[in-house]
């Protein structure tokens, strides 16, 4: 799997009901991530500094990583929902080893929805998911 270089790919998250931030990320800028409060993550469900890869190729291919935020240090649960280029564009999904993460068919986590356990789904045609993912 080859991921995209991602040395500006920093995500701030607003610890509001719902917030919008733009997410600078090397060739594509307008990938753009908000959080939004859910009732479904706890603070104990994954370890710091653990993500998810999204790519827009099956089989690994034009990958990213997205980071989650320390819900440790930030006990709200949230919602990752995708907008720009990368929304219902991705073909394989990833959670980092150990997460269970649910992908939606519509923002804040809404609609239709998949668990995915690591290491994820490498060709999402093969759920009837490919192009389909606008938050997690």
């Amino acid at each position: 799997m080859k991921l995209l270089s991602l040395p500006a790919f920093t995500l701030l998250f607003a610890w509001s009901s719902a917030a919008t931030l733009n997410t600078p990320r090397g060739e594509d800028p307008s990938f753009v991530l908000f959080t939004t409060k859910t009732g479904t993550t706890r603070p104990d469900a994954y370890p710091p500094g653990s993500g998810v890869y999204m790519c827009k190729d099956p089989n690994w291919g034009g990958c990213v990583q997205a980071p989650l935020p320390d819900l440790k240090e930030h006990p709200e649960v949230w919602c990752i929902g995708i907008t720009g280029s990368w929304d219902n564009a991705i073909s394989a999904f990833g959670p980092d080893k150990g997460l269970l993460c649910t992908i939606w068919d519509a923002s804040a986590c809404t609609g239709g929805g998949y668990d995915i356990r690591w290491p994820g789904i490498p060709d999402l045609r093969t759920v009837g998911w490919d192009d389909k993912i606008s938050s997690f």
